[in-house]
């Protein structure tokens, strides 16, 4: 079944506001009430366009998924230790543009919803991406095979997820991009071939 276009741009309009309601008061205690009267729409609006409060979540992991998909993987180079660095970083930066409150939702939600845990869901763009370059680092002898390829992605993905979870816990009070770059400098001497 195709989507109504004017539905579809009509429901991202009110995932920026609603985005944007979320940066200024926290997601944790928000209700939907508060959403509908912060965006200035009905709750039959919301619903119209939405199931559940957890759909803004789940929501939020899609646009980091298409940001990387169609944004960050075509940057890519051949040099695949490089491409962890990009990719970290570029995950580092969408935390900064994104704010504290939508980072410390998208590091905490899978935690307290376990049934929806989109961390760690294999089968995201993310992971598939990530894996997608340690599978070519290590085909290329630039890493290591003293790992599998699902323990190097999963060791990647826990430290950009820390990394981001420290940052929000401490109110954006650090440089996120320049620490996961120096963190995964590092990493990725520990790695190499």
């Amino acid at each position: 079944m195709k989507e109504n276009p004017k539905k579809n741009q009509k429901r991202q309009e009110l995932i920026l506001t609603i985005v944007e309601v979320v940066n200024r008061l926290g997601y944790e205690n928000l209700t939907i009430r508060d959403i509908c009267r912060e965006a200035n729409i009905s709750i039959g609006t919301f619903y119209h366009y939405f199931n559940e409060k957890s759909d803004i979540v789940r929501i939020l992991f899609k646009g980091i998924d298409d940001y990387f998909e169609n944004s960050v993987l075509p940057s890519f180079g051949n040099d695949e230790l490089k491409n962890i660095l990009t990719f970290v970083c570029e995950y580092a930066s969408y935390c900064d543009k994104s704010g504290v409150a939508i980072t410390r939702e998208i590091s905490t939600a899978p935690l307290i919803n376990a049934s929806r845990n989109y961390l760690s869901n294999q089968k995201r763009k993310l992971s598939i991406i990530i894996e997608g370059v340690v599978f070519r680092g290590q085909q290329k002898k630039q890493i290591t095979q003293d790992f599998t390829v699902e323990q190097i992605a999963q060791m990647v993905l826990v430290g950009m997820r820390g990394y981001s979870a420290d940052w929000a816990k401490n109110q954006g009070a650090y440089d996120i991009v320049e620490a996961v770059k120096n963190h995964f400098i590092v990493f990725n001497k520990g790695i190499s071939a």
